[in-house]
């Protein structure tokens, strides 16, 4: 079965900022640790964690919404793609980052390859 992976979590950054560290390749490899070729436009591919991910940014709207289809090469050939949509919303109270993560199908338990990452 496809599962739904929600998360919110508060950064300490600008909705702007958020956006540009996730598309910027200099900026992404700093906080992840790990080279990604990825691009700001919708059709562009991407790789991220030394190819251990893949896809397509399949929307943009700046500073506030980056959703991509992915895999990983721990995906079986009959898994679906996975779709992650990140959103920014700046809150009153601070600011806001939620990833949504929708569609992930796993024939098993297996990692992404990058779950031990520190």
């Amino acid at each position: 079965m496809p599962r739904t992976i929600t998360m919110a979590v508060d950064l300490p950054a600008s909705p702007a900022r958020l956006y540009r560290m996730y598309l910027t390749p200099a900026l992404h490899a700093a906080f992840t640790g790990a080279p990604v070729k990825i691009a700001a436009r919708a059709g562009a591919a991407f790789q991220a964690f030394g190819g251990a991910l893949s896809g397509k940014i399949l929307q943009l709207a700046p500073n506030r919404l980056i959703v991509q289809s992915w895999r990983s090469t721990h995906f079986g050939t009959r898994d679906l793609d996975s779709t992650l949509s990140r959103i920014n919303h700046q809150m009153p109270i601070g600011f806001f980052y939620f990833h949504i993560n929708y569609n992930m199908l796993q024939s098993d338990d297996r990692g992404h390859g990058h779950e031990n990452r520190k």
